[in-house]
């Protein structure tokens, strides 16, 4: 199974409300208005500890990997913003919906 444009579109856009979380305290610092959402991507992917990597270590492109690797990955986004008391109620309804498409519900 290919991973679907709708399913590409929520994951960058989870991305970049993760990334306007984590700037929005420091909005007065330029340095912190430079982070990019490919940063934050980057990061993500790095700090996973479950997404998966080439034959050196490295994380394998959101567009090579399965999209269960990459629903596995979104969920972890989830439970990491949670964690830092992030929330993204804008794509809860979303990120439910694709997953029952998924599970063919």
């Amino acid at each position: 199974m290919q991973i679907t444009s709708q399913h590409n579109r929520f994951y960058r856009a989870l991305v970049k409300e993760f990334r306007n979380q984590l700037v929005a305290p420091h909005k007065d610092d330029v340095e912190a208005q430079k982070v990019t959402a490919q940063m934050v991507k980057d990061l993500l992917a790095n700090q996973n500890p479950d997404y998966p990597r080439d034959k050196f270590g490295l994380p394998i492109s959101t567009t090579k990997i399965a999209p269960k690797e990459l629903n596995r990955h979104i969920e972890w986004i989830i439970r990491e913003g949670g964690h830092r008391g992030f929330t993204f109620l804008s794509v809860e309804e979303d990120w439910q919906r694709i997953m029952q498409q998924a599970n063919g519900l």
